[in-house]
């Protein structure tokens, strides 16, 4: 009575995936301003397959984020979360990319002081 799931996933499928992750980010926070800095979340998982392609990834979201802006972020295991209109499941190799405008940041930095 069990049900089983397995996932295939192509290196290429992944890095776009990745890349379609940072530019919905930086298009999505452009509008607040400058791209202040990024954190993003992998699954570990992503790195085991990616293997050498995983350094491909990596300068993909310094290509998308920019140069200049600092990036930072864990490689996780397990990540759950519910998707728009679902209930939370088990999201196997997903990435998260959340920048932050300078807008943003600066209100952060602001609620600091």
């Amino acid at each position: 009575g069990s049900v089983v799931r397995i996932m295939e996933a192509a290196t290429s499928a992944l890095v776009q995936g990745a890349t379609n992750a940072a530019q919905l980010a930086v298009e999505q926070t452009a509008a607040k301003g400058d791209i202040a800095a990024a954190f993003i979340i992998e699954c570990g998982g992503r790195r085991l397959i990616l293997g050498e392609r995983f350094e491909e990834e990596l300068r993909v979201y310094r290509d998308v984020v920019g140069m200049d802006v600092p990036i930072m972020g864990p490689l996780l295991y397990g990540e759950i979360g519910p998707m728009p209109g679902s209930k939370s499941l088990f999201h196997n190799k997903t990435v998260v990319v959340w920048a932050l405008s300078t807008k943003t940041w600066g209100d952060l930095l602001m609620k600091e002081g």
